[in-house]
């Protein structure tokens, strides 16, 4: 006989996992209608709000060098041989000689003209970037070991280091690509910048507004829960 199973249906699925988290259909829905709520007053409050051109040229302008300056970058390629440390164990003499022997064996075989991403495919135990030749895409410093980002920076294009030591094993590295430090352009950012200063001045007009409704309803602040919705602000009523 052959037994057939069913993936449970999205709603079975939905509702199971609502009762996961002890959360009612009820309470859902009228959180659901709160948020709706809330996001139409809140597209209404902002509805004149916009950012010029000639606004977010300036940011540009001012920023430039802070926000939109990419530092030079490296594409580099690595074999790794980790250090085989069993559970309990600590990195030892022997386990370092045993990923020497690996390491040293993979550079002897580059330097017969064995190729480097079938190399990487084959023996590192970088698993993310082995699949890829061992491509781990353009680095920046500081975001690797000091040991990986010293090697790789020292290399020209084309160019394979020595073994290099950090704490993860053995690494072989090949520049694949340098990138010398430049500025976006401001049509680069402009999407981008008039985006965040859209939210900003949004955000703003937004507090206001509330703000505005707090103060004409005369609110009395209780010591246990100011702060909990909003700051009073200095003209709100203690």
């Amino acid at each position: 006989k052959f037994k057939f199973r069913y993936a449970a249906s999205p709603k079975a699925a939905f509702e199971k996992e609502l009762k996961n988290r002890k959360i009612t259909k009820v309470f859902l829905k009228e959180q659901v209608k709160s948020q709706l709520l809330r996001d139409k007053v809140f597209a209404a409050a902002t509805s004149g709000v916009a950012v010029s051109d000639t606004d977010a040229k300036k940011y540009y302008d001012e920023n430039a060098e802070t926000l939109f300056m990419v530092p030079e970058q490296v594409k580099v390629s690595h074999i790794l041989i980790k250090f085989n440390i069993p559970e309990g164990q600590e990195l030892n003499d022997a386990i370092k000689a045993e990923a020497k022997e690996k390491i040293l064996s993979i550079q002897k075989q580059l330097k017969d003209g064995a190729d480097f991403a079938e190399l990487a495919k084959k023996y590192s135990d970088d698993t993310a970037s082995a699949p890829n030749g061992g491509d781990i895409g353009f680095i920046s410093r500081g975001q690797t070991v000091p040991e990986f980002e010293k090697a790789a920076f020292d290399l020209g294009v084309g160019q394979v280091s020595d073994i290099a030591e950090t704490t993860f094993g053995y690494h072989i590295i090949k520049c694949v690509e340098k990138q010398a430090p430049y500025l976006k352009t401001y049509d680069e950012v402009k999407d981008t910048i008039k985006s965040y200063l859209l939210n900003n001045k949004q955000l703003s007009v937004w507090e206001d507004f509330v703000y505005s409704i707090v103060d004409k309803a005369g609110i009395v602040y209780s010591s246990s829960l100011k702060g909990q919705l909003l700051e009073p602000r200095e003209t709100a009523i203690e």
